[in-house]
């Protein structure tokens, strides 16, 4: 019988180098057990959370009339339920996941948990623009107010990143650039405030505040145009900004491109850090 061997140098520091990161593992895989079941429970919350906004109203329905009125048998519940409380449901949906997408950008990009896209003025941009168009153009298009409000957001975007090339690419330069911008376009948005007429001035706050009253399928079809397109590409870059959290030079180490991932990011940002409804809304308020 052979007498058992024993490890080299070699095996004897990779068997302590295991037993070290044995206990680490072990709680990664954890903490991501925990994360799985997070999530499940979150997913299934929403859901009810979701039926529970189409039974929810001044005509209340249980969850059997709410099947029965998204099957559409032609009656009055029906009606209501799909012209008016799916199409609310759907454009708060994509409002959130915009929303979402766009605070989980931001805090990658600044390596900061609090971190948003009113930390880079991309928000304050984008009301300036819907604002400057309500009052230049009031009887436009619908499709003017978002479109000059996405423009807007990516020329605070350009100006925040120009300023970081100019002055250096350090992620503190970047936000103290973000929040320039984000005073500089909100003192703007405030003067047109303040000189615009009163119906126009109604126009602006009701847009800034956002509302899910008028969401229809056309407004839906365009927020879903601006919103999903950044969905699968911010989900494949999803391990690239991990590495970005732990900081530019690893991520550098690993072949990341950080200066291009972060203006691609940002520029994906944009459409989605101010969905509010009523941005589409706005054109059609009426002075009542």
């Amino acid at each position: 019988m052979l007498p058992p061997s024993q490890p080299g140098p070699v095996g004897a520091r990779a068997l302590a180098l295991a037993e070290t990161w044995r206990p680490v593992l072990r709680e990664q895989h954890l903490l991501a057990k925990r994360g799985r079941f997070a999530l499940a429970g979150l997913l299934v919350l929403a859901l009810a959370g979701l039926l529970l906004s189409l039974c929810w109203g001044p005509s209340g329905f249980d969850p059997k009339g709410v099947f029965q009125g998204l099957a559409g048998n032609g009656t009055t519940a029906s009606a209501m339920i799909r012209a008016m409380r799916l199409p609310r449901l759907a454009m708060g949906v994509l409002a959130g996941l915009g929303l979402g997408l766009a605070g989980c950008v931001a805090q990658a990009v600044l390596k900061n948990p609090l971190a948003s896209p009113f930390t880079l003025g991309i928000s304050s941009g984008g009301g300036f623009g819907a604002a400057l168009a309500m009052i230049l153009w009031p009887a436009a298009h619908p499709a003017t107010v978002p479109g000059l409000a996405i423009f807007f957001s990516l020329l605070t975007a350009a100006f925040a990143l120009g300023m970081t090339r100019l002055r250096g690419a350090a992620t503190e330069t970047l936000v103290l650039a973000g929040v320039a911008v984000m005073f500089l376009f909100s003192a703007m948005t405030s003067f047109i405030q303040y000189m615009a007429p009163q119906m126009d001035l109604s126009r602006i706050v009701f847009w800034s505040f956002g509302s899910l009253a008028k969401a229809g399928w056309g407004e839906i079809a365009v927020a879903a145009c601006l919103i999903l397109p950044a969905v699968p590409w911010l989900l494949l870059r999803a391990p690239d900004f991990d590495c970005i959290m732990c900081g530019d030079e690893t991520a550098a180490s690993l072949g990341i491109n950080t200066v291009r991932l972060r203006r691609a990011s940002i520029a994906a940002d944009c459409p989605s850090s101010r969905p509010e409804p009523s941005v589409f809304a706005a054109s059609s308020v009426s002075s009542a």
